[in-house]
């Protein structure tokens, strides 16, 4: 099922408050250079909290990156 709406950087940029510069700028980056991506403890203490790391998960997999040397993803990590 589709919702008709064209989902680019025009639209994101609304949602995100983020310019469309920007948001083609870290997507060239992440997509052209090894990227290893983490996340703490903190986004889990929400309600529906699994959801920003399940995104992430598959962020790293549209990537193509998961199990590459210095891609991935990590989870939990013990930040000192």
């Amino acid at each position: 099922k589709e919702d008709g709406v064209k989902k680019d950087t025009k639209w994101a940029s609304k949602i995100c408050g983020i310019d469309e510069k920007t948001i083609k700028k870290l997507a060239e980056t992440f997509y052209d250079n090894p990227t290893m991506i983490m996340s703490g403890w903190g986004m889990q203490r929400a309600h529906h909290g699994e959801q920003p790391h399940w995104m992430l998960v598959t962020l790293c997999a549209m990537l193509g990156q998961i199990g590459t040397k210095g891609g991935g993803f990590g989870l939990s990590y013990h930040y000192s």
